[in-house]
C-alpha cells in the first residue's frame, strides 16, 4: 500500500508545501514524528510573527514602533514616540510627561520584561487599540493598550485590563 502525506506550513516568504510518499502508514508516521515534526515546529514561530505583523500593519507607525519597543525591551525607542506632554492612564492613575512614562515603563513594562502578545488591533480615526495577553515579571493577563495618535506621536496611552477580551470570541 502507498500512503501520500501533504503538509503545508508558512515561511517568511510564503507557503511551503511538502508532499511525501511512503510504503506504509507506519513509515509515514515515523517520518512525520522524526523528520517532519521538528521542521514544522521551527516554522510555527514564523507563522506567529507573520500573523502579528499582519495585525500590527493595521495600526499607525508610531503604535507599531511602541509595541515593538516594549516587546524588545528598548526604553529609548519607546520614549521616541511620546511628546513631552503625553498622558499615560493606568488603573485609575494619570501620569504626565516623558519622565513619568519612563518611570512607569521601568516599573511596569520594560523594567519587568513586559511583552504584549498582540491578538487584536483596531484603528479608528486617531485611536488605535492593541489587545492581547500581557506577560511580565509583575503582571500577567489580558490587556488593551489604547493609543491616541496625533501627527505620528502618541499623545495619550491608556492601559486597561481586558476582562472580556474580544479577541477570544
Amino acid at each position: 500500500m502507498t500512503v501520500t502525506q501533504t503538509t503545508t506550513g508558512v515561511t517568511l516568504d510564503g507557503y511551503l508545501t511538502i508532499v511525501t510518499v511512503h510504503e506504509s502508514t507506519e513509515d509515514r508516521d515515523e517520518f512525520r514524528d522524526k523528520v517532519l515534526s521538528p521542521i514544522l515546529d521551527q516554522l510555527r514561530p514564523v507563522q506567529k510573527v507573520q500573523a502579528v505583523r499582519a495585525l500590527l500593519d493595521q495600526a499607525p507607525w508610531a503604535v507599531r514602533r511602541v509595541i515593538g519597543a516594549i516587546n524588545s525591551g528598548d526604553t529609548g525607542r519607546l520614549l521616541d514616540f511620546f511628546p513631552e506632554g503625553v498622558r499615560l492612564l493606568d488603573d485609575g492613575k494619570v501620569l504626565s510627561g516623558r519622565a513619568q512614562v519612563r518611570e512607569f515603563s521601568d516599573r511596569e513594562l520594560i523594567g519587568v520584561k513586559g511583552y504584549l502578545d498582540v491578538r487584536q488591533v483596531v484603528w479608528h480615526e486617531n485611536t488605535a487599540t492593541v489587545a492581547g495577553p500581557y506577560h511580565s515579571q509583575r503582571f500577567n493577563g489580558s490587556v488593551r493598550f489604547v493609543f491616541t495618535v496625533v501627527a505620528d506621536e502618541i499623545t495619550e496611552l491608556s492601559i486597561e485590563r481586558d476582562r472580556e477580551p474580544a479577541w477570544l470570541s
